[in-house]
């Protein structure tokens, strides 16, 4: 598994959308974890696009609940 992560950042844009706000830009870090065969420690740069939307508590339904009648 992943034995450190030196560098952690995110560049984000933030807006809004009626009441939600959406958080949209990209994630990168560098990973650090040992090669499956040797066990020699590897580094790598990640780099993943992110979008997120933060809506009020409450807004969305509960997966699974029942409806109230």
């Amino acid at each position: 598994g992943v034995t450190a992560i030196p560098a952690l950042s995110a560049t984000i844009d933030f807006a809004k959308d009626e009441e939600a706000v959406l958080a949209n830009g990209t994630l990168s870090a560098t990973i650090t974890q040992p090669c499956a065969v040797t066990r020699e420690e590897l580094s790598y740069a990640v780099e993943e696009p992110l979008a997120l939307r933060f809506v009020p508590a409450g807004s969305l339904p509960v997966i699974g609940a029942r409806p109230k009648l």
